[in-house]
């Protein structure tokens, strides 16, 4: 076992621990007893109407055109390089909160609340198919300032529920800068040759995990990275879907 892994079991450990010792407190009320309370919860709306039946997001007035048209003009874009994808909720309110905290505020326990919102999106694209769940990973350096991986997190706590299979088969080979307040262009610049598998996957169907979808160049690139080894198909869930003001994907 890799130190990364001793000490990604060492905090699971220790996380159980404080759990049963010192009860959690909601990371949107405050409320003691659970890292996300119920009642916050139930406050996450699931993404309603018409939606691109690639990656899952809501159409508006804008991104949906006349005529049997399936697929948002986002995706539309990015052609068939986007695996199909469904996310949990669009990023506001309670979930937004949420995944700031688990990411910055060094809330790992609000994965497994959280990971309870994957289980439709990711039951949704896997078709009845057992997946094996992959998580996109962090960058080695960004593991170590954070500590954990929230998308390793999500990842174990939806396989453990779902009763699938996880793996690390993915790697992030080059530190990217952040992708927040990047136009579609950058972003996939900026991620651009980012990942490698790890590990084949010779006739296997992944299931991407990460938090948040923008555009989807992060998961493009991951998808690539599963397909180099050998995956057979490739599908993602993600926690939130991220529009802009207006209600429009990016």
């Amino acid at each position: 076992m890799t130190g990364r892994r001793w000490r990604d079991t060492f905090r699971t450990v220790a996380s159980a621990i404080l759990d049963a010792t010192m009860p959690a407190s909601c990371a949107r009320c405050g409320r003691t007893g659970e890292p996300i309370c119920d009642e916050c919860l139930r406050t996450v709306p699931p993404i309603a109407g018409p939606t691109c039946a690639t990656c899952g997001g809501p159409f508006d007035a804008v991104t949906q055109a006349p005529g049997a048209v399936t697929e948002c003009w986002s995706c539309r874009l990015a052609g068939k390089d986007l695996p199909r994808t469904r996310t949990a909720a669009t990023l506001e309110g309670t979930i937004r909160e949420a995944i700031h905290a688990l990411k910055y505020r060094d809330r790992p326990d609000v994965a497994r609340p959280l990971a309870s919102l994957l289980i439709t999106p990711a039951l949704a694209v896997t078709n009845g198919v057992a997946p094996v769940v992959v998580p996109v990973a962090l960058h080695p350096r960004r593991l170590d300032a954070r500590g954990y991986d929230q998308s390793r997190l999500l990842a174990g706590h939806l396989a453990r529920a779902c009763g699938w299979a996880t793996m690390d088969a993915v790697a992030r080979i080059r530190e990217t800068d952040s992708q927040v307040g990047l136009g579609r262009a950058a972003r996939r610049a900026n991620v651009a040759g980012a990942f490698r598998g790890t590990a084949p996957l010779h006739g296997l169907h992944v299931l991407l995990i990460d938090d948040v979808m923008t555009t989807g160049a992060t998961l493009v690139e991951a998808a690539r990275a599963c397909r180099a080894v050998g995956a057979a198909t490739v599908s993602a869930a993600c926690l939130a879907r991220e529009v802009s003001a207006t209600g429009r994907l990016p």
